[in-house]
């Protein structure tokens, strides 16, 4: 029992300050509480360096450097990652109404007015079932969608053919010629009193045959002098948009540019289709195709394509007729003709159809769409 009383005096005795100690002098206070400030400000660098905190953290004591209401790294972390999180999700909300108030502001520009653009908004789809229940109401059956959607560079072609046929025209039919004949070398000899403007129409082929030659239509194309030569491509896809089937990307390129003009206008649209009319008691079942079809809210517009022979016409008027599609939609396109030529004004009124040629079926179908909006819409007409 001594010897445990003897230690609890010494452990007593341990903790009780030395009777010989003295102050320390006042010097040595000042060079200690100095080291003790340069330490406190190195620990708040530290932090401020760790924690990446733009605004300076509040500098802690001596003492509370060691207690644990001082924040800790993974505290401080996690509130970091939050505040990150909270900031990027602020920024793009910030983001998106700056983009939804910038397009208020700077609507697109349409030669049509304003109040179309707030018409009802609708997307424009080729959905194949829109198409198949309207062709059922007029008791057919869509059995088919043969195209395939073309590349960019091959619509972009299109058009430039159809702008500029009269440029084209002889080359054109030389290429079809060989394809006929299953030649695949072609040599094209150029006439200037063939053309009215010889000086441009050289200057636009020899693009055109540059750029064929890009796109890999034609292989070794060289231009000697008047005479354009190249091999044609194997592919069945070259020998078929020469053969005729670039008309009907030229319509499908035209009447997808128009569109941009209705923005909000729900419209169904394909190419190639396919149809098999159900027999009946006043008509057999007969199979009918169409280059190109449009549904304009609900109202039908059909287009032919006629590159070469358009004596066989009644066929068509036949199907347009059934369909229950007026003529000034029934569309019929013909690769450019030369000013004041009477061709389009004889097919139209001999067929009952519209028949235009490529330099004006933009413009007719223009004034088509607009007879439609107007009725549809007549509120956001002007």
């Amino acid at each position: 029992m001594g010897k445990k009383k003897s230690k609890k005096r010494k452990s007593k005795k341990a903790k009780e300050p030395p009777k010989n100690s003295k102050p320390l002098p006042s010097a040595q206070r000042q060079l200690l509480r100095a080291k003790i400030d340069r330490e406190i400000k190195n620990f708040s660098a530290k932090a401020e360096k760790l924690y990446e905190i733009s605004s300076p953290i509040q500098t802690p004591t001596w003492e509370s450097m060691f207690s644990l209401d001082f924040p800790l790294a993974g505290s401080k972390k996690k509130k970091k990652k939050k505040k990150k999180k909270k900031k990027k999700e602020n920024d793009q909300q910030s983001a998106h109404q700056q983009s939804k108030e910038k397009k208020k502001s700077n609507p697109p520009q349409s030669s049509f007015p304003q109040k179309l653009q707030t018409a009802p908004k609708a997307p424009k789809v080729s959905s194949e079932e829109s198409l198949r229940h309207w062709f059922h109401t007029r008791q057919f059956r869509l059995s088919e969608i043969k195209s395939t959607p073309p590349q960019m560079l091959i619509l972009q072609l299109s058009l430039d053919i159809g702008k500029h046929y009269l440029h084209y025209r002889f080359l054109l039919g030389s290429i079809k010629q060989c394809i006929a004949q299953k030649v695949s070398h072609v040599t094209f000899h150029f006439t200037p009193s063939q053309y009215t403007q010889p000086e441009e129409s050289f200057e636009f082929i020899d693009q055109f045959c540059a750029t064929l030659n890009a796109l890999q239509f034609v292989q070794n194309f060289k231009r000697r002098e008047n005479a354009f030569q190249f091999t044609l491509s194997a592919d069945s896809i070259v020998k078929q948009f020469f053969s005729g089937r670039w008309l009907e990307l030229f319509i499908q390129a035209t009447v997808l540019q128009l569109l941009n003009e209705f923005p909000n206008v729900p419209t169904v649209w394909a190419r190639n289709i396919q149809l098999f009319f159900e027999a009946t008691t006043d008509q057999a079942a007969q199979q009918w195709e169409i280059d190109f079809f449009l549904l304009f809210h609900h109202s039908p517009i059909c287009f032919e394509a006629k590159s070469g022979d358009t004596r066989n016409l009644n066929r068509y008027k036949q199907l347009c007729r059934q369909l229950q599609i007026p003529a000034s939609r029934s569309f019929v396109v013909i690769p450019a003709t030369l000013p004041g030529s009477p061709r389009c004004e004889h097919l139209s009124n001999r067929y009952s159809v519209t028949c235009c040629s490529t330099t004006s079926f933009a413009r007719k179908l223009h004034t088509v769409l607009s007879e439609i909006y107007q009725q549809t819409f007549p509120d956001y007409s002007s």
